[in-house]
């Protein structure tokens, strides 16, 4: 997880490069889809080049994003 830094006992916050909502194609079953940004890794043939920046994306408090997901009855897998 693309964690951005933040002051000793702030909440925690959360680089999102993108979601989706439902995918049955990141793995088995029905998925709600979250895509870190910030990879230092840089892999040769990466799949997501485009999450690598560590700064494209703001960064929120990971309780913000997780209001967005679904509930869990609605995702199977």
């Amino acid at each position: 997880m693309a964690l951005a830094s933040r002051s000793a006992g702030a909440a925690p916050l959360w680089q999102v490069h993108s979601t989706l909502a439902r995918s049955a194609a990141n793995g088995p079953g029905l998925r709600f889809v979250v895509w870190s940004q910030g990879c230092s890794l840089a892999c040769a043939g990466c799949f997501n080049p485009e999450t690598q920046e560590p700064h494209a994306a703001s960064a929120r408090r990971v309780k913000t994003w997780s209001t967005r997901w679904p509930a869990p009855t609605a995702l199977k897998g």
